[in-house]
């Protein structure tokens, strides 16, 4: 902190995670004053302006205004989410989806939100904030425009898989942001992934699925096996894949023979029905070995890499 008279500065001494001013990364020294956030790290304080106050036997500093802590971290939640939905901030990572019997051969991309944004680094994060704000279809729309526009410089033949949010209603919010990013790139291979927490009923997801065949985009049912929700809409709308849930997968080698043979039944049905299952959350290669003996087609995992950057895939 530099203190100049009345005003107050501050700058940041060439720390490695830099100091923040209202969601403002500094690189000079900056002006605060009262009511301004700062953060150091992951670290937030609140400029307050104190005055003093006489008393019959001692002098006290009180704040001139009093903020309940409700208030100031309210404002600074959407202080970092608006930084975080200018689309620089975030950042697009891509997971590989494999060939089962040649997984050195990737068929498609995942894309993954990250960013820099102290305290939404994560999804997790990122979701959890948006939720709190009412404000998960938007972030949900965002994540997908960065992520295509990235996409675009890949190999045009690499299917690129993009996420949906359950607060997200598909006609109203996730077709008109499909169409504004088929416009974009007309040849990109896209497949959109429906959560299975969306709230969808067969009719509904019939006419969405009639909607993507005109974009000549494609859709996956995501976190399959949670619940029973997505049995009707697999016999009425059937997806082009399937992608089952990691925690019917993860150590799948390891289960109860029912756990296995309930797996094999499911993916035998939905190959049946013209459908690709995509075993998720595959991290070792007993894992990967036991989902290509229940007959999974393509498999998505640790084991053949992480969420990277554009650069790194």
């Amino acid at each position: 902190m530099i203190a100049a008279d009345e005003s107050l500065l501050v700058r940041n001494l060439r720390s490695a995670n830099g100091t923040y001013v209202n969601g403002q990364r500094i690189q000079v020294a900056t002006p605060i004053g009262q009511g301004d956030l700062l953060e150091f790290t992951d670290v937030e304080f609140q400029i307050e302006r104190l005055r003093e106050e006489t008393s019959d036997d001692e002098q006290v500093a009180v704040p001139d205004t009093y903020q309940e802590p409700a208030a100031v971290e309210s404002r600074w939640l959407i202080t970092q989410f608006d930084l975080l939905v200018r689309q620089p901030e975030i950042l697009p990572h891509f997971q590989p989806i494999v060939a089962m019997n040649d997984q050195s051969r990737v068929l498609g991309y995942e894309a993954l939100a990250r960013s820099d944004v102290p305290g939404m680094r994560t999804p997790r994060e990122m979701f959890l904030a948006a939720e709190q704000l009412d404000r998960a279809a938007e972030l949900s729309d965002v994540c997908r425009d960065a992520a295509f526009r990235m996409a675009a410089r890949l190999d045009v033949n690499v299917n690129l898989f993009v996420n949906t949010h359950p607060a997200e209603d598909l006609h109203a919010d996730v077709l008109p942001s499909l169409r504004r990013l088929r416009c974009l790139h007309d040849s990109q291979p896209l497949t959109v992934e429906i959560h299975e927490a969306a709230s969808t009923d067969p009719e509904s997801m019939k006419r969405f699925q009639d909607a993507l065949r005109k974009l000549d985009i494609r859709l996956a049912y995501d976190d399959f096996g949670r619940s029973q929700a997505r049995m009707v809409e697999l016999m009425e709308a059937p997806p082009d894949y399937v992608k089952f849930d990691c925690s019917l997968i993860r150590q799948i080698e390891l289960s109860s023979p029912e756990h296995v043979n309930v797996v094999r039944m499911l993916v035998r049905m939905i190959r049946d029905v013209g459908v690709c299952a995509i075993a998720e959350g595959i991290e070792t290669r007993d894992t990967a070995d036991a989902c290509r003996e229940m007959g999974f087609e393509c498999a998505q995992g640790y084991l053949f890499g992480r969420p990277t950057p554009f650069a790194d895939v």
